[in-house]
């Protein structure tokens, strides 16, 4: 899977006890491949699989539709459902990055309103 450059890493918390946090955004992934990104990202040490690009948007990044994912054959909630047992299985925890303003006019998500 490539991945577009639009990946950190963070690292949180006291030197004891802390979070390494990977984030992607899901337009450079494919559904088929989630587990692989899992792994991978497992293997690289993170804790934590932080997703953007989770919902159906236009290409300035605005949602459309909160209840569509980015992929047009899965629903958001299917698609988070993945993510987590794929984050489950590699011992990672998931965080999905939401940002409540961006919304598409005219779209399902704004309509909805």
């Amino acid at each position: 899977m490539r991945e577009r450059s639009i990946a950190s890493e963070s690292t949180v918390g006291s030197k004891d006890h802390c979070f390494k946090i990977r984030h992607i955004d899901l337009s450079a992934a494919t559904l088929s491949r989630l587990d692989d990104l899992a792994d991978r990202v497992a293997r690289q040490g993170f804790s934590h699989l932080c997703v953007g690009g989770t919902f159906h948007a236009t290409s300035s990044g605005l949602v459309r539709d909160h209840e569509c994912s980015a992929f047009e054959d899965i629903s958001a909630a299917s698609l988070i459902e993945r993510l987590r047992r794929a984050c489950d299985r590699h011992g990672l925890s998931l965080g999905i990055d939401v940002v409540l303003d961006r919304i598409a006019a005219g779209g399902a998500s704004a309509n909805a309103l």
